[in-house]
């Protein structure tokens, strides 16, 4: 045995010892009830244990201890709630004992609140003088204990053992439905004890155990506040279980679409909501043409109507469902999701957003004319094609070593430029020593002659048929400082939130309040740990920030300058000067409009930086709800593929309001080829022309001089 298992167990049995002591003592007495003697908590075993597979926590009052539970089957934590509501603050109250229990799997985990005698705590302590509309302001109060977690999506049950059932049942029935949104997850079971004899006992009848569960959506007259289920201890847990999966299921009638809100923000459906809801789920066939819908919404109200397809047409049977204070949760439109800490939500992440920017400046045909002989071909062919031409060249002098006779070498050279230089050796006898040299001439003009020239031929007349491939020196956001970007205001608002702003006259000011909180998010990061394009880019939001300045109650920027969609003249004049200014907007909106602006009479050409500027995520978000309907649904629709059919639909029948609409742009209307520059190509090929006219030229001197040399030699 080792040293440090010996340690550990001698740690863990000190542990057992202290647990041990501390479940002898009879620890201190509970407040005493009227005409009773102190209660110590005996009985409680058969309703904590059939939450062996929870985290359970047993809430006593007035810093009262518990003498005597099962600690070997439930690991329990044993926290003291004595507080004052005026000093009520965290961290109050602490952990007085706690015990565990290795465990190789848990099922169906939760968290089991305990609320030991709650008329004891002084939060939560009912009087008769009280009024009853306070009792939510002290349970939310209580709520805050440390000891109760945050709200996440894993179950709580809070179990009160009270004597007062009846007078907490009626209270905890008269809470709204807005109250109870803020108990999440919890689930509220009420337990009825008695106190005989100083012990706190279960009200049961021959074990069966009676526990009151609470109907968090319960509506009027349709469903009761409170259902009793009787159980006994190996049943309670998947009774409770089994109620509660059923319960929650009832979300689906308590979900309000934002979409569908009228545009001064009440809660009264639109009137296109409400006239396709009379004309098409009014009806006793319960199928409806999505596509007649879809021809009549946006997408986000489209998508309302087919997440609660159903729910619609169950609400227009039962009318008592439909109330306005009914809807507990908001179903959210699709939106830029923000991560705000002490923030608790579920969030769907669909896509990922990002700026790009586009621009003329310096935009042209950067290539020279000659360069483009070497189009044909990548760098490593034509270094391969050089090499491969130089071996047969060398074993062309070998050759005209040996057989005396330096025309190999001008050989070459008129088979790579096509001309007939062959007679020469036709003339030669063939004999055996020759045999070799014929063979060698013939793969050369196989290879050279015919299948590498026609190549490139072939390659370089496709190239002149093609666009001019037109370049730019910048490449990314980063390469543009200095500049001036010209972003829409509409990019940053909502529709309503443009007409109260003109109505106001402030829309610069508002335009750089607007930029600056998505220019001060994305400048918050570590330039240390960042790769070299995030680096960039967080040194570029930053350098934008910094050209905002408020003067007198205005906004002004050398760099950042408003646009409207709705102005399409302001965006043309400001670009057209392709002096180190540039259109910054989302990725989607800038590929939109680029055809737009490329459509002019004057030759400008705009291209396309870089994705990736200031990403942000979208998608939906709400507050965490148990079995929640339509995310269930939303989820079914993404993975399905059906969400992108739709989204595709709606992008191309229905697409954004950018400068296009407004200025009545939907094709082409220069129909002149001014992309499709022949000019260029076209000269290089008279280029090419004169340079092989020329290499002809010195090719047939070299051979007029090699003859008469040859003849005054000899």
């Amino acid at each position: 045995m080792t040293l440090r298992q010996s340690l550990q167990k001698l740690l863990i049995c000190q542990t057992l010892l202290h647990l041990s002591k501390s479940t002898d003592s009879l620890g201190k007495l509970l407040p005493q009830p009227q005409n009773e003697t102190n209660p110590y908590t005996r009985e409680l075993k058969g309703i904590i244990d059939p939450f062996l597979n929870c985290t359970t926590v047993l809430i006593l009052p007035n810093g009262a201890i518990i003498s005597i539970l099962s600690w070997e089957t439930n690991p329990i934590i044993v926290v003291s709630s004595d507080t004052n509501i005026s000093t009520y603050s965290y961290p109050s109250g602490g952990t007085t004992r706690s015990s565990r229990s290795r465990r190789r799997r848990i099922n169906n985990h939760c968290w089991a609140f305990f609320i030991l005698l709650p008329e004891y705590h002084y939060t939560l302590q009912l009087q008769p003088s009280q009024s009853k509309n306070d009792f939510f302001p002290r349970l939310f109060h209580f709520l805050k204990h440390p000891c109760f977690i945050e709200i996440v999506e894993i179950s709580q049950y809070l179990i009160w053992l009270t004597t007062t059932r009846s007078t907490y049942q009626t209270e905890i029935a008269l809470l709204t439905q807005d109250s109870m949104e803020s108990l999440a997850h919890r689930h509220v079971v009420l337990v009825s004890v008695t106190i005989h004899q100083g012990v706190a006992e279960l009200v049961h009848d021959a074990g069966i155990i009676p526990l009151h569960c609470h109907n968090r959506y319960h509506a009027g007259n349709i469903s009761s506040p409170f259902f009793t289920i009787h159980c006994d201890q190996h049943t309670c847990f998947t009774q409770l279980t089994n109620f509660t999966e059923s319960i929650t299921q009832l979300n689906k009638y308590f979900w309000e679409v934002e979409a569908w809100r009228n545009s001064d923000g009440s809660d009264r459906s639109n009137a296109v909501v409400e006239g396709i809801k009379k004309k098409y789920f009014s009806q006793s066939d319960q199928s409806v043409d999505m596509r007649k819908i879809a021809l009549l919404t946006n997408f986000d109200e489209f998508l309302g109507f087919w997440i609660f397809e159903d729910i619609i047409f169950l609400i227009g049977k039962s009318k008592e469902i439909h109330k306005p204070n009914n809807y507990l949760y908001v179903f959210g439109a699709r939106q830029e999701l923000k991560f705000g800490s002490g923030y608790h939500h579920s969030v769907i992440q669909i896509e990922t957003k990002s700026f790009s920017f586009l621009s003329c400046h310096q935009v042209g045909h950067h290539i020279s004319t000659l360069s483009q002989l070497f189009t044909p071909f990548h760098l490593i062919v034509w270094i391969l094609l050089g090499c491969s031409v130089l071996i047969v060249a060398l074993i062309a002098l070998l050759a005209s070593y040996h057989c005396k006779n330096f025309h190999f070498v001008l050989f070459i050279i008129g088979i790579l430029l096509e001309n007939s230089v062959l007679s020469h050796y036709d003339k030669l006898r063939v004999s055996v020593k020759q045999h070799g040299v014929q063979i060698f001439i013939g793969v050369v003009v196989l290879l050279y002659g015919t299948l590498l020239t026609n190549w490139y031929k072939t390659s370089f007349t496709k190239e002149m048929i093609l666009p001019t491939v037109y370049t730019k020196p910048w490449k990314s956001i980063v390469d543009l400082k200095n500049f001036t970007f010209y972003i829409p205001l509409d990019t940053f608002t909502t529709r309503e939130e443009m007409e109260s702003i003109d109505a106001m006259g402030r829309t610069d000011v508002f335009f750089y309040v607007k930029l600056l909180k998505r220019l001060s998010i994305s400048a918050v990061c570590d330039e240390a740990g960042l790769p070299q394009v995030l680096d960039g880019h967080c040194k570029m939001t930053k350098l934008l920030l910094k050209s905002v300045h408020f003067i007198k109650g205005k906004a002004v920027s050398d760099l950042l300058k408003p646009l409207r969609y709705r102005d399409p003249l302001h965006l043309v004049e400001n670009l057209s000067f392709c002096d180190k200014t540039a259109y910054l907007d989302n990725s989607d909106n800038v590929a939109s409009v680029l055809p737009y602006l490329n459509d002019n009479f004057d030759g400008k050409v705009f291209m396309k930086g870089e994705d990736g500027f200031m990403p942000t995520f979208h998608g939906w978000q709400s507050i965490p709800v148990h079995n929640s309907f339509p995310w269930k649904r939303l989820k079914v629709m993404i993975s399905s593929g059906i969400y992108a059919h739709w989204d595709s639909w709606f992008k191309r029948m229905k697409s954004a309001r950018l400068f296009m609409h407004y200025a009545d742009w939907t094709h082409l209307r220069n129909r002149k080829l001014k992309i499709l520059q022949f000019n260029s190509k076209i000269a290089t090929s008279f280029y090419v022309f004169g340079i092989c006219v020329g290499m002809c030229v010195i090719c047939a001197g070299g051979e007029i001089f090699w003859g008469k040399w040859s003849l005054i030699k000899w």
